[in-house]
Parts: structure tokens; C-alpha cells; sequence
């Protein structure tokens, strides 16, 4: 792994005032695997953002990319940019890396199609962990411009409390955009690494429950997701899912409630692929039956299960892994499909 350091950057703005030198220090990671052109990009957005450039670590964490993704980035940004290059491909369990790894106040998580919605956003989410210190993470809102749609159905109906402002407190977490609150997360596990991709947002949501710290989501906060192609095949990204949510259903949710979601979680994924009649994912479905069974002893024995009380506070949420409502089905509709498109 090769590193840069980052120092200070040019910037349009003035930081001379006593509420810049007032500000914390804030890290942002952009996690990059073989999209260089979208890496840059979101890289000069970064560079950008209102907010002091001596208070900001600007990091591309690189997933052992095969493009010239680091060396366009060294090229353009030299030491304005920190460099962070896996030895392999870890998937978005990457993101750990930046999460855990450094001591700035807040640390940001980005993908690489992913970027604010304007260059005050950054500024403005850190104004609002400052003033509500109850929560430990945030979401942003993600938009879409691609399919029309505002992903991820937040707030929909699964919040567990609504907050004086249009804060929403819940089990909020997507790997488009996060901020946390480093003094609140240095001890949690993170990312599971074991689940390499497909359900590791659903498993950090959990596992922030696991650790009782709030996730806020605000829906003026808000990301553009320039949806840039997919890693991973339909049979793939299918198998990957149904194995990882086996695993995360044994080792995250009290053990009397492990068969209900087992099974709510196997079957509401193999009657969508009955029902289109989509014979590449439902094989790629059994697969992941299969191969979540195979290791399963492995998540047994490193349960962190939520209590069954904190569960019930998100009673909302727990919900619609049963019945999911037709409102935040639809927002979700186009996401899926072209996630899980046939080959």
C-alpha cells in the first residue's frame, strides 16, 4: 500500500475567519475500483467543497485497480490528494480502511460516482453533527439522475423517531455517501470484510445498532449518484446478496428470530426470480443458498446480535423485511433492475 500525504490545496474561499479556524478536521474517502474517469471527477469536486483546505484529508482508496485511476490521480492532484491502494480487491468493505483507520474528527465515505449536491453540503453536514452531538452517523440523501429516482426510498416509513428539523433517526445506512463521527466509531467492527460486497450497508446498519449509535438522515443533505456501470455480473451480484444475507440473518438478529428472517430473507429472493422468470439470477440465487450454508458455523460463533428490544424501537424498519410498502418498492424498482440486469 503506497501513500501520500495530503497538504494544503488552493481554494476559492476564504478560511480567515475565527468559524473556519474553528472548524474540525474532516477526512474524505473515495473509494475507486477500475472507474478512473469517475475518481477524477469526483476528486476535483472534493477539491472544491466550501470548507477549509488545511482542515480537510482528502483520500482515493483505491481497490487494486487495473486502470490508470492512481496514476491520473497522482498526475493531476500530486499531494493534494492521499493515496491508499489495496494490495487486492477488497469490495466496498474497503471503505473500512478510511472509517477506522483515521483520526480526523468526522470521516466522510464516498463512492466513486458519487458527489454533494453542491459545494456548501459538506460544510453543512458538519455544522449539524457539531449541533446535534446525539448522533454518531449520518446519511445523505441520494438522487438518481440517471434512472429518475431518489434512491434508497429514505426516510419512507421505517424511521424509528423523527427529530424538530426534518431529521430522521433509523437504521440509515448506504455506501453512496456517509458521514460518522470518529469519536463514536473507533471501537465498532465496521464492515464485516467476510461479505466483500452485496448487503455490507445492511450489516453496518446493524452493527451500529449493535454499538447503540444513532444514524440521522436529512433529506437536504443530498448526493448525486451518477451511476456508472456495474462490477458485477447478474448471476453474480445475485449469488453474493443471497449469501450474505444468510449470513448476516445468523450472525446479526436474536436467535429466535433467525429462521423468520432466514427465511423471509430466502424467500422474498427467490419469488421475484420465479415471478419474472429470471433464470440467471434465481441460479445465481441457489448458488448463494449453497455457499452461505457452507460457512455458516463461521457467523455462528462471531454473533453480534442486536437485542431484541432495540430491535423492536426500529420496529419500522425490521418490517419491511417482511412487506416492503408499494411506495418504497417503486423507489426501489429501478435500482434493482439495473443492478441485476441478465448478462
Amino acid at each position: 500500500m503506497s501513500l501520500q500525504s495530503t497538504e494544503t490545496v488552493i481554494s476559492p474561499f476564504d478560511t480567515s475567519s475565527n468559524i473556519d479556524r474553528n472548524l474540525p478536521n474532516i477526512a474524505i474517502g473515495v473509494l475507486n475500483y477500475n472507474r478512473a474517469d469517475e475518481a477524477i471527477k469526483a476528486l476535483r469536486t472534493f477539491t472544491k467543497i466550501n470548507y477549509p483546505p488545511e482542515k480537510v484529508r482528502l483520500v482515493l482508496l483505491d481497490n487494486a485497480s487495473s486502470d490508470n485511476s492512481v496514476e491520473r490521480a497522482i498526475r493531476e492532484f500530486g499531494e493534494k490528494v492521499e493515496i491508499m491502494r489495496m494490495k487486492q480487491n477488497l469490495g466496498p468493505v474497503a471503505r473500512n480502511r478510511v472509517m477506522l483507520s483515521l483520526p480526523e474528527d468526522y470521516v466522510f465515505v464516498f463512492d466513486e460516482d458519487c458527489c454533494p449536491e453542491h459545494a456548501d453540503t459538506i460544510r453543512n453536514v458538519v455544522n449539524f453533527m457539531e449541533t446535534e452531538s446525539d448522533f454518531g452517523a449520518l446519511c445523505f440523501a441520494c438522487w438518481n439522475p440517471r434512472l429518475g429516482i431518489r434512491e434508497h426510498g429514505h426516510p419512507g416509513t421505517h424511521y424509528k423517531r423523527r427529530w424538530p428539523g426534518g431529521t430522521y433517526e433509523g437504521i440509515y445506512v448506504i455506501g453512496a455517501g456517509m458521514c460518522f463521527r470518529k469519536s463514536m466509531i473507533k471501537n465498532i467492527e465496521g464492515y464485516d470484510e467476510r461479505l466483500f460486497w452485496g448487503g455490507e450497508e445492511f450489516d453496518l446498519g446493524l452493527e451500529l445498532l449493535y454499538n447503540n449509535i444513532r444514524i440521522a438522515f436529512h433529506p437536504d443533505f443530498l448526493l448525486i449518484h451518477n451511476q456508472a456501470r456495474q462490477a458485477h455480473t447478474s448471476k453474480r451480484a445475485a449469488e453474493l446478496d443471497m449469501r450474505n444475507n444468510i449470513w448476516i440473518s445468523v450472525r446479526r438478529f436474536p436467535f429466535g428470530l433467525v429462521p423468520l428472517v432466514t427465511t423471509a430473507l430466502i424467500g422474498r429472493r427467490l419469488l421475484a426470480g420465479l415471478l419474472k422468470r429470471d433464470w440467471v439470477r434465481l441460479r445465481g440465487y441457489l448458488r448463494g443458498i449453497r455457499t452461505g450454508l457452507t460457512r455458516l458455523p463461521e457467523f455462528i460463533v462471531t454473533r453480534r446480535a442486536v437485542s431484541f428490544r432495540d430491535l423492536m424501537l426500529h420496529i419500522r424498519w425490521f418490517g419491511q423485511i417482511f412487506y416492503t410498502s408499494r411506495s418504497y418498492a417503486a423507489s426501489h424498482k429501478k435500482g434493482l433492475e439495473a443492478l441485476l440486469k441478465p448478462d
